[in-house]
């Protein structure tokens, strides 16, 4: 009986850490001297990012405040998102849905409208897209051969085909072919994904006129990003390695020959508390510092 006991309390208190753990962001205030920012983020209690604001001290001791305001509708989709700089609307973004298809989009930008587009559905494939913008109206056209893993994408201003687009999925592999007129013999730019099992990207690659101009390679363990490594035509330009729970832990841009790590230090919750950023030989350049409130 006494055993049973301490077995239940022992159960009692792993599961009240484990929830003590596992407590909802509700804000983090991140101070930021490295960069001279202080970045504000609110969440909804359902964890969805609702606000974000960046105050920065610019040159001459300017301080400029961005802040992004979003807006879901009750499956969780974003319906609006509003850009704000020091309290002067900037830009909007909104999204219509029916169920989980985006049936309508549009942005404005200082109250002047700059994208209205429009999509149509078949067996919850998009089949085309009607695209208002200041400079015309572009409609794409969708094709889709299941047979050959194959979405074509046709885009026209009137009757003139002015891109289009091949993408080809062989296993974990997809292929994007941009053609910039009607001729395709040759693909100006071509996009090379690769993907892991578990649907992380770990390869991106971009070829234009047969040349690869870029490429990112990710590594992931137990779920985290581990590395990513940066390349530009062929020369390795940026690395940057990760702690287990996916934090930058070391970066160095072969470029410039800049090296700074990380130390990341976390509350009980597994949350960012503060991270130390110090360069290649050691020395502190800043400390980042992590103010997080939780919901109830």
């Amino acid at each position: 009986m006494k055993n049973h006991f301490y077995y239940c309390l022992a159960f009692l208190f792993a599961a009240s850490s484990l929830f003590a753990q596992h407590k909802k962001l509700k804000i983090q205030r991140v101070t930021d001297p490295c960069n001279n920012e202080v970045l504000l983020n609110k969440y909804k209690k359902n964890g969805l990012l609702e606000e974000e604001v960046s105050t920065v001290k610019g040159f001459k001791g300017v301080t400029v405040v961005n802040k992004t305001v979003y807006k879901y509708n009750g499956n969780d989709k974003v319906t609006r998102v509003s850009h704000i700089c020091n309290d002067t609307l900037v830009s909007d973004e909104e999204s219509e849905y029916i169920g989980d298809e985006l049936v309508h989009f549009r942005r404005t930008v200082k109250g002047k409208l700059m994208l209205d587009e429009a999509y149509t559905y078949q067996k919850r494939k998009v089949l085309s897209t009607i695209s208002t913008t200041p400079s015309g109206v572009l409609v794409k056209t969708m094709k889709y051969d299941d047979a050959k893993k194959l979405t074509e994408t046709v885009t026209k201003s009137g009757n003139i085909i002015t891109g289009i687009e091949k993408e080809y999925k062989n296993g974990n592999t997809v292929t994007v072919e941009h053609y910039t007129s009607s001729d395709q013999r040759m693909p100006e730019v071509v996009k090379e994904y690769v993907y892991d099992f578990d649907g992380n990207l770990i390869d991106e690659r971009t070829f234009i006129k047969d040349e690869e101009t870029d490429r990112v390679i990710y590594r992931f363990e137990n779920g985290f990003r581990a590395s990513k490594k940066e390349y530009a035509y062929g020369q390795l330009i940026l690395e940057i390695l990760y702690d287990k729970r996916g934090n930058p832990l070391r970066e160095e841009n072969f470029q410039t020959g800049e090296i700074r790590m990380y130390d990341s230090n976390f509350n009980e919750n597994r949350d960012l508390k503060q991270v130390l950023v110090l360069k290649g030989d050691a020395t502190l350049l800043c400390t980042k510092n992590y103010e997080n409130e939780y919901w109830d």
